[in-house]
């Protein structure tokens, strides 16, 4: 895994209440890495997402949302359909909703 000072990753990592994750970027993952017992490493991207209608779930391509999560996570957002494109919107006008723990 190639990292970047300029990517945000999900740490993920035991504790003896139970797993946690944590957001870090490039300089402070080797720290991390350091001080917890690190499971998994994931890269947080923004995705342009379908969601499904909520009255009828079977209906997808029903609206349009940024959401910023990783490749794994991104699958579990509530009413997902598909992802349209990943990268970051670039007109600064997009609300961006952040969904990195699936229990949320």
């Amino acid at each position: 895994m190639d990292i970047s000072n300029y990517r945000d990753y999900l740490v993920s990592y035991h504790t003896s209440e139970g797993n946690r994750n944590i957001r870090c970027n490039g300089d402070k993952l080797a720290a991390a890495m350091v001080d917890k017992a690190v499971y998994r490493i994931e890269v947080i991207k923004c995705w342009e997402v379908y969601t499904c209608n909520p009255d009828k779930p079977e209906e997808g391509g029903w609206d349009i949302v940024w959401v910023e999560s990783t490749p794994d996570k991104i699958k579990r957002y509530p009413l997902f359909d598909c992802c349209i494109t990943s990268g970051y919107p670039n007109d600064g006008v997009n609300e961006v909703i952040t969904f990195l723990d699936v229990n949320a």
